[in-house]
């Protein structure tokens, strides 16, 4: 099996779990569990689930940006657009990921946590991918992840 072939694959949830936030990502019969930080958890979980998360607001009434949204618009100001997101390996237990952005001319590759570009790729609509390898060596099945999920409070469901 070509372990750097990818899998499309989306959020399908958001929460916490023993004080530790995390996302879960996955196809319909593998899902990958991936401990973040809160303000990461929080970032991804407002556009899975803009009704669960409040965006920090002046007493003016303005909305703050979150990073991923600076993100999106120092590449847009770049004239780049983000192309995808991929989970491409686990070491140590620490996921990584690669931010693809391209432009007219070509592709620039950024190293990225994945929690970073999760919550940039959402924002941009672009296509969060996980390599094989990262499957082999991090999923569960979907129904262990729902048998884990069905005991962690904060559960977030997120679409996808």
């Amino acid at each position: 099996m070509e372990q750097t072939r990818e899998l499309r694959v989306h959020v399908k949830a958001v929460g916490e779990r023993d004080g530790r936030p995390y996302v879960i990502l996955g196809t319909r019969t593998r899902w990958v569990p991936i401990f973040v930080g809160e303000s990461e958890a929080r970032a991804i979980g407002m556009v899975t689930r803009p009704d669960s998360y409040e965006q920090a607001v002046t007493e003016e009434g303005e909305t703050r940006p979150m990073t991923a949204d600076l993100v999106l618009a120092v590449a847009d100001v770049a004239g780049l657009e983000v192309e995808k997101l991929v989970v491409t390996e686990v070491r140590s237990r620490v996921f990584m990921g690669e931010l693809h952005l391209s432009d007219n001319g070509g592709t620039a590759v950024l190293d990225c946590r994945p929690s970073d570009g999760i919550a940039v790729a959402l924002r941009a609509r672009a296509p969060i991918y996980v390599t094989e390898l990262v499957m082999q060596q991090a999923s569960t099945s979907r129904e262990a992840a729902e048998r884990w999920l069905a005991q962690a409070p904060g559960r977030e469901d997120a679409s996808g």
